[in-house]
């Protein structure tokens, strides 16, 4: 995994999502062997490296909680940033309680 730019703990993912295939028949926990001509050949695809790492970031993305980008974009468009002034820091008159 390391020669394709991935943690080896990637590997599962990446074989569960059919992106890499290891050679034979191997058993669900057992161990997987590739090919070094078939990583070489990956290691120098960008399309299937992009493909490949979106499939990654997609699991740890739903694994983790973390909201996509649109759901990202929605959220800040509704959120108010940093500490603004309140309705508790404006006096009867809509006013802040000081003159300037």
């Amino acid at each position: 995994m390391q020669r394709l730019g991935f943690h080896p703990d990637d590997g599962g993912i990446l074989i569960r999502g059919r992106s890499l295939d290891p050679l034979g028949h191997p058993t669900a926990k057992g161990p997987k062997y590739f090919s070094a001509d078939y990583i070489e050949e990956l290691a120098h695809d960008e399309n299937w490296l992009s493909r490949a790492s979106d499939l990654v970031a997609a699991h740890h993305r739903e694994a983790n909680g973390t909201p996509d980008e649109e759901q990202r974009q929605c959220k800040n468009t509704k959120r108010s940033h940093g500490r603004g002034r309140g309705a508790a820091d404006l006096d009867e008159s809509g006013t802040e309680g000081k003159e300037p």
